[in-house]
């Protein structure tokens, strides 16, 4: 155990050596870390998932387009989001940020965000919400937090590229160092994800609620994504996802995770191993590639989906298989 950790206590209570304690087990194994191996697995089973869960939108936007960015914030007071994609003028953004705690979360935190470009530069402190909390994905944290920030368009104004900064009391270690090199300090950042909503030809529909928190491993997690309205077939259907701790392997030991979670949607697998021949991608969209090739667990994926959903479609069935790695979802943006 670091003697980093230990140094700042001068008097703990009983309470918080079985804390500390539980940390230090926690590291026995530091490259099983995040994975059903870990040696305090707690990635929830089928039975603690929420069965039949079906998740309406946030917000709903006409005569618009999206474009997201995701950062791993994983031992970094800091980061940098770079958005492509997002058209005309801006009708709303969103920032979604995650982190793993050991003391009750707060119901805010505060985030600056700088847009670094196109300048000028300028810089926001934003109060993000926390609108859920996760079981702990194999990291022995008591839970993940999960919070919401709504950006304002004029900072927010479009593509670019918009530093991420989490107050310093939700951020543990800041030296940028391997997340599974044994060096472990509660809190732990997971990363942020930006979603901006351009203008554009389609509706576009944001999912975070009852979607965020639900952290599993070892399992399929089933949901279904219920469309403000039916696919007409007249715009390409698009869908990113959002969420923590996806990771393919420790460090850079893949154990054969890259790519065994695979995603179904409506039926059609559009990512992980074994994907078929077609417009998919068979790399996967939990493997913390936001943050390659290290800190990983942050993802931020997108797919074009229109095979999956013809004309007439109000539902999108998704289906996470995660054989191994502990995950926690965060939100979908789907474009139709």
């Amino acid at each position: 155990m670091p003697t980093s950790i230990w140094k700042p206590i001068a008097v703990i209570s009983s309470a918080a050596v079985v804390a500390i304690a539980f940390v230090a087990h926690a590291t026995a194994w530091p490259h099983a870390l995040g994975t059903r191996q870990a040696d305090v697995p707690s990635a929830r089973t089928p039975s603690a998932l929420p069965p039949n869960l079906v998740v309406i939108p946030f917000r709903t936007y006409a005569n618009a387009n999206y474009a997201t960015g995701g950062v791993a914030l994983r031992n970094r007071s800091e980061g940098v989001i770079h958005v492509s994609g997002a058209t005309g003028a801006m009708q709303d953004a969103w920032l979604h940020f995650a982190y793993l705690y050991r003391s009750p979360p707060p119901s805010t935190v505060r985030i600056a965000v700088t847009r670094q470009f196109p300048l000028p530069v300028t810089t926001l402190t934003l109060r993000a919400k926390l609108i859920a909390t996760s079981a702990d994905p194999c990291w022995a944290s008591h839970g993940g937090a999960i919070y919401r920030a709504e950006v304002p368009v004029g900072l927010a104004n479009g593509n670019g590229e918009y530093q991420i900064a989490p107050d310093s009391s939700v951020v543990g270690l800041d030296t940028g160092e391997d997340p599974w090199d044994g060096n472990y300090l509660l809190t732990l950042d997971e990363g942020a994800t930006l979603v901006l909503i351009g203008t554009g030809p389609s509706i576009v529909d944001l999912f975070d609620k009852r979607l965020a928190g639900n952290e599993f491993g070892g399992t399929t997690f089933n949901y279904k994504l219920a469309l403000s309205a039916p696919t007409t077939g007249s715009v390409e259907v698009e869908m990113d996802s959002f969420g923590a701790d996806g990771q393919i392997g420790g460090a850079r030991q893949t154990n054969n995770l890259d790519p065994a979670e695979t995603v179904t949607v409506n039926g059609y697998q559009i990512s992980g191993r074994g994907v078929p021949d077609g417009p998919f991608d068979p790399d996967g969209d939990w493997n913390g590639s936001s943050g390659f090739p290290l800190p990983q667990l942050w993802d931020d994926v997108g797919h074009e989906i229109t095979v999956a959903a013809p004309p007439g479609t109000t539902q999108l069935a998704v289906s996470i298989n995660s054989p191994d790695d502990c995950i926690i979802t965060v939100g979908n943006v789907v474009s139709y």
